[in-house]
């Protein structure tokens, strides 16, 4: 299971490189033929991975189901490979989740363009409805009756226009099948949610505990030096006190000694 977590790692990797890569194209004023056949050539082969990656996790899930209702449910190495699993599962639902945040914001980009190049050569205002409904016909000539006169400028506007049409519709069905694989997604991560909020849980708390257990390390180390110093000074008064006293005794001493000498 490990090498097909690994491969489907490699696999999100290359559909994340892919977003950041169609991204910029998306940024581009006016694409060119080129650059849309390469827009739709990176869109199928995000399509082919996701699609890769959606099948596996699907067979990932029913092999841990199974052994879900065997003996090693209870077992360590069974919840390592789900938490993995549900790992890699929660990965991949936000790299789409992005991509599919570009494709709409791509759409939206798009309506814009041609809701402004059909008020500027038509010289009235286009509302939003009734541009989704020219946008929801199939039929591109919808657009060439918005737009009056046949200077070749305005030609080549429609031109633009109905290739940004046609851009939108590939893009709504490419959003719809993406909303489709979030659907399933969902199911999958959702399932697994409960074992993986825990599993941070306790790895959170854990390391809260380690901090925990360094400051208290360094704290008793602080306590042990201060000790010992504690300890120098106890013994140096002490030994202070007793010399003092010893003193004082052998003087005492010695001045009980003079007094009787003196009396005989």
């Amino acid at each position: 299971m490990l090498t097909t977590i690994d491969s489907l790692s490699e696999n999100i990797t290359k559909i994340d490189s892919l977003i950041r890569k169609i991204a910029n194209n998306y940024k581009i004023p006016l694409p060119k033929e080129n650059d849309l056949k390469e827009n739709k050539r990176i869109q199928e082969e995000i399509k082919d991975l996701s699609h890769s990656i959606t099948d596996e996790l699907k067979r990932m899930k029913v092999s841990l189901d199974k052994e879900g209702t065997g003996p090693e449910r209870n077992s360590a190495e069974y919840r390592i490979r789900r938490a993995q699993y549900s790992s890699i599962s929660r990965k991949f639902q936000d790299v789409m989740i992005d991509y599919n945040k570009e494709e709409e914001a791509y759409r939206e980009r798009n309506k814009q363009m041609i809701q402004r190049q059909v008020q500027i050569t038509s010289g009235k205002p286009v509302s939003d409805e009734k541009l989704e409904q020219m946008l929801e016909e199939d039929n591109t000539q919808i657009f060439a009756q918005s737009i009056i006169g046949d200077i070749e400028g305005k030609r080549r506007m429609l031109s633009e226009v109905e290739v940004r049409h046609m851009e939108i519709k590939r893009l709504e069905e490419n959003i719809r099948e993406l909303h489709d694989m979030f659907y399933d997604l969902g199911q999958l991560v959702y399932e697994q949610g409960d074992m993986i909020n825990n599993i941070e849980y306790n790895i959170e708390h854990a390391a809260a505990y380690v901090e925990k257990g360094q400051q208290n390390i360094r704290a008793a180390r602080d306590y042990k030096r201060k000790n010992n110093r504690v300890k120098c000074y106890i013994c140096c008064i002490v030994t202070t006190i007793i010399v003092v006293i010893l003193i004082a005794i052998l003087i005492a001493v010695a001045i009980g000694a003079s007094y009787l000498q003196g009396r005989l």
